[in-house]
């Protein structure tokens, strides 16, 4: 079995249909989609620190920071498919005023000790719970209700990255 299943809510996905196009709101998905601390980037921030911690000889937690990047790969892909349904095109960038940028690796921090990742990533997953609750809040039904689903995924990324940190300290 796949040990990211441990690691994973078993929480069911609402289902979302076809909108009535939002360009305003897609471009606000956009930056949770592909921006800075968007998914994109937490997929790839992720990877590279799993990979860190490996080479540390710290498989358990290379494998959570690997298990929490497949769970942001899903929320990635649930983001694209909202975009699609609000009109937009899923491309990978973010914009800044009327502005595109596309995604970059330089959004990816490539530095630190193990604390220093996990303290990334408990700030960065906050810092998406209160973003994914102020779209949220722009949005009703199944939009509504898959922003509040990924919330619900990014609150249990910061526990299981706390445990971990408590553990290391």
């Amino acid at each position: 079995m796949n040990k990211c299943v441990y690691n994973m809510l078993m929480e069911p996905w609402p289902e979302v249909g076809v909108q009535k196009p939002d360009r305003g709101l897609v471009r606000i998905l956009f930056e949770v989609y592909a921006g800075q601390g968007g998914e994109l980037t937490n997929i790839v921030q992720y990877f590279y620190d799993s990979l860190r911690a490996q080479q540390a000889g710290e498989t358990e937690i290379s494998d959570l920071f690997a298990c929490v990047s497949q769970t942001e790969m899903l929320h990635l892909r649930k983001l694209g498919q909202l975009i699609l349904q609000f009109g937009g095109d899923p491309r990978l960038l973010s914009y800044r005023g009327n502005r595109a940028f596309w995604w970059s690796s330089g959004y990816v921090n490539y530095g630190g000790d193990l604390r220093a990742m996990l303290r990334r990533a408990i700030a960065g997953e906050r810092q998406a719970v209160q973003t994914y609750q102020q779209i949220a809040g722009r949005m009703e039904g199944a939009p509504k209700a898959l922003m509040e689903r990924i919330v619900q995924d990014e609150v249990h990324h910061i526990e299981l990255f706390q445990r971990t940190l408590s553990e290391l300290e």
